[in-house]
């Protein structure tokens, strides 16, 4: 969008979660304003079915957003839409196995949905080739070789996503007092660990916002095991 009430104080993102600015059941809304004067508008539904779909309720609600959320009617005040697209995934399962004889899956080709995120895509694509070189050097690239790949992509990147796409759900039904008092419970979270850090350099990490936050978190255990937990998860975006 041409956006000239989007100001250079504006750079940057609003993310919108919870009820209040949408009728969609599950959805949240995202606005990026990468310089002054333009905007990208992302507005995101999660369903269980294609049934009752149609482009012209995905504008519908887009459109709801943009009006409904006061900091993003600001922003986009006499704003002007260059180019729309929408399009529907279904969340797959992932393959049964990636990594077969001679053969390693990579990235979003491998994932539900055909999404990774920039991190672990990194993160990935590094331990992917090592582990293809050194079964190269070795002269064996066979299923039983590559296992390695395998137990890595099972046990450290899809829980994650699956946990990723359960918090977004939960944070979709969430009000705005829900919201804030859960970003007051995590403020002093340790967010610079990385995603895919020593796990036993993020446990010590978190042990000292646990004691720092005890009171606040034994008061919002609730709120923070839903988050955490959350419902099984819609199958389409």
């Amino acid at each position: 969008m041409e956006a000239p009430s989007a100001a250079a104080g504006d750079l940057g993102q609003i993310v919108t979660f919870g009820s209040r600015y949408t009728s969609a059941p599950l959805a949240f809304g995202t606005v990026s304003v990468p310089a002054p004067g333009r905007a990208t508008v992302f507005f995101t539904v999660l369903a269980d079915t294609l049934q009752h779909y149609s482009e012209r309720l995905a504008w519908f609600y887009m459109d709801e957003y943009v009006e409904r959320d006061p900091r993003v009617r600001e922003v986009l005040k006499d704003g002007r839409v260059l180019h729309r697209a929408q399009q529907a995934l279904v969340l797959r399962q992932s393959p049964a196995r990636v990594a077969r004889d001679g053969f390693l899956g990579l990235g979003d080709a491998v994932t539900p949905g055909w999404h990774v995120g920039v991190l672990p895509a990194v993160y990935l694509g590094r331990q992917h080739a090592l582990i293809a070189a050194e079964a190269m050097d070795a002269g064996d690239v066979s299923t039983l070789a590559l296992a390695p790949y395998e137990q890595l992509v099972r046990s450290a990147i899809l829980p994650n996503l699956e946990a990723e796409t359960r918090l977004l759900a939960c944070l979709t039904r969430m009000t705005d007092d829900e919201l804030d008092r859960l970003c007051q419970s995590l403020r002093d979270v340790p967010a610079s660990t990385a995603f895919f850090s020593n796990w036993r350099t993020l446990t010590w990490e978190m042990m000292g916002w646990i004691v720092q936050q005890l009171p606040r978190v034994v008061q919002d255990w609730e709120r923070l095991q839903s988050l955490m937990l959350g419902q099984k998860l819609a199958k389409t975006i």
